[in-house]
Protein backbone atom coordinates (compact mmCIF):
# COMPACT_ATOMS: atom_id res chain seq x y z
CA UNK A 1 0.00 0.00 0.00
CA UNK A 2 2.87 2.37 0.80
CA UNK A 3 4.58 1.54 -2.12
CA UNK A 4 1.21 2.00 -4.31
CA UNK A 5 1.11 5.80 -2.56
CA UNK A 6 4.54 6.76 -3.50
CA UNK A 7 3.91 5.48 -6.65
CA UNK A 8 1.03 7.82 -7.36
CA UNK A 9 2.91 10.92 -6.30
CA UNK A 10 6.22 9.72 -8.21
CA UNK A 11 8.35 9.35 -5.35
CA UNK A 12 11.18 6.60 -5.25
CA UNK A 13 10.39 3.76 -2.39
CA UNK A 14 12.68 1.64 -0.58
CA UNK A 15 12.84 -0.31 2.46
CA UNK A 16 15.92 -0.71 5.19
CA UNK A 17 15.91 -3.88 7.27
CA UNK A 18 15.17 -3.39 11.18
CA UNK A 19 17.99 -5.50 12.14
CA UNK A 20 20.05 -2.48 10.16
CA UNK A 21 18.29 0.02 12.31
CA UNK A 22 18.87 -2.09 15.41
CA UNK A 23 22.35 -2.63 15.00
CA UNK A 24 23.00 1.82 13.84
CA UNK A 25 20.88 2.39 16.93
CA UNK A 26 22.97 0.38 19.30
CA UNK A 27 26.41 1.63 17.38
CA UNK A 28 25.21 5.34 17.46
CA UNK A 29 24.31 5.64 21.12
CA UNK A 30 25.03 2.23 22.97
CA UNK A 31 21.15 1.99 24.25
CA UNK A 32 18.36 -0.18 22.77
CA UNK A 33 15.73 2.44 23.82
CA UNK A 34 13.30 3.45 20.68
CA UNK A 35 11.83 6.73 19.85
CA UNK A 36 10.07 7.59 16.53
CA UNK A 37 12.59 11.01 15.66
CA UNK A 38 15.35 8.80 16.42
CA UNK A 39 14.64 6.34 14.19
CA UNK A 40 13.25 8.44 11.52
CA UNK A 41 16.95 9.99 11.70
CA UNK A 42 18.77 6.46 11.33
CA UNK A 43 16.53 5.28 8.63
CA UNK A 44 17.18 8.53 7.14
CA UNK A 45 20.87 7.95 7.61
CA UNK A 46 20.91 4.18 6.48
CA UNK A 47 18.53 5.02 2.81
CA UNK A 48 21.26 8.08 2.29
CA UNK A 49 24.00 5.26 2.87
CA UNK A 50 22.17 3.22 0.32
CA UNK A 51 21.76 0.45 2.80
CA UNK A 52 18.45 -0.33 1.67
CA UNK A 53 16.78 -1.88 -0.66
CA UNK A 54 13.69 -1.61 -3.23
CA UNK A 55 10.87 -4.27 -2.53
CA UNK A 56 9.38 -6.79 -4.94
CA UNK A 57 6.04 -5.25 -5.71
CA UNK A 58 3.24 -7.41 -4.57
CA UNK A 59 1.48 -9.68 -7.50
CA UNK A 60 -1.34 -11.32 -7.26
CA UNK A 61 -0.15 -14.77 -7.43
CA UNK A 62 2.93 -14.64 -5.05
CA UNK A 63 0.43 -13.06 -2.37
CA UNK A 64 -2.04 -15.73 -2.63
CA UNK A 65 1.18 -17.94 -2.26
CA UNK A 66 2.69 -16.05 0.66
CA UNK A 67 -0.97 -16.67 2.48
CA UNK A 68 -1.72 -19.69 1.70
CA UNK A 69 2.23 -20.73 3.25
CA UNK A 70 1.04 -18.68 6.59
CA UNK A 71 -1.77 -20.22 6.57
CA UNK A 72 0.05 -23.97 6.17
CA UNK A 73 2.45 -22.91 8.81
CA UNK A 74 -0.39 -21.33 11.23
CA UNK A 75 -2.66 -24.90 10.87
CA UNK A 76 1.09 -27.42 11.55
CA UNK A 77 1.27 -25.25 14.76
CA UNK A 78 -2.34 -25.91 15.64
CA UNK A 79 -1.94 -29.34 14.84
CA UNK A 80 1.05 -30.17 16.85
CA UNK A 81 -0.32 -28.14 19.92
CA UNK A 82 -3.56 -30.63 19.56
CA UNK A 83 -1.21 -33.51 19.36
CA UNK A 84 0.13 -32.39 22.49
CA UNK A 85 -3.04 -31.68 24.27
CA UNK A 86 -4.66 -34.76 23.73
CA UNK A 87 -1.36 -36.74 24.92
CA UNK A 88 -1.66 -34.61 27.95
CA UNK A 89 -5.64 -36.15 28.79
CA UNK A 90 -4.98 -39.26 27.75
CA UNK A 91 -1.50 -39.39 30.00
CA UNK A 92 -4.22 -37.66 32.84
CA UNK A 93 -6.85 -40.43 32.46
CA UNK A 94 -5.16 -43.68 30.62
CA UNK A 95 -0.92 -43.38 31.18
CA UNK A 96 -0.62 -46.99 30.37
CA UNK A 97 -1.73 -46.17 26.29
CA UNK A 98 1.12 -43.85 26.20
CA UNK A 99 4.06 -46.48 27.00
CA UNK A 100 5.92 -47.40 24.12
CA UNK A 101 4.55 -45.04 21.89
CA UNK A 102 6.63 -42.43 20.34
CA UNK A 103 6.58 -39.07 21.81
CA UNK A 104 5.39 -37.04 19.24
CA UNK A 105 4.01 -37.06 15.36
CA UNK A 106 6.57 -36.92 12.82
CA UNK A 107 6.05 -33.36 11.47
CA UNK A 108 6.39 -34.87 8.28
CA UNK A 109 3.33 -36.35 8.25
CA UNK A 110 1.45 -32.67 9.78
CA UNK A 111 1.60 -31.09 6.17
CA UNK A 112 0.42 -33.68 4.21
CA UNK A 113 -3.26 -34.25 3.33
CA UNK A 114 -5.20 -36.54 0.60
CA UNK A 115 -7.55 -33.97 0.18
CA UNK A 116 -6.91 -30.62 -1.62
CA UNK A 117 -7.26 -27.45 1.06
CA UNK A 118 -9.53 -25.03 -0.64
CA UNK A 119 -8.46 -22.01 1.07
CA UNK A 120 -10.50 -19.33 2.74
Amino acid sequence: MLGQLAADRSMPFVCVQPMQTSWARRSEDLTFDKTDDKDAILIARLTAQLRCYVPEPVEETWGRLRHLGSRRERLIVEAVAQVQQMRDLLECVWPAALQDRPAAVPVAHLGRHDVGDPGP
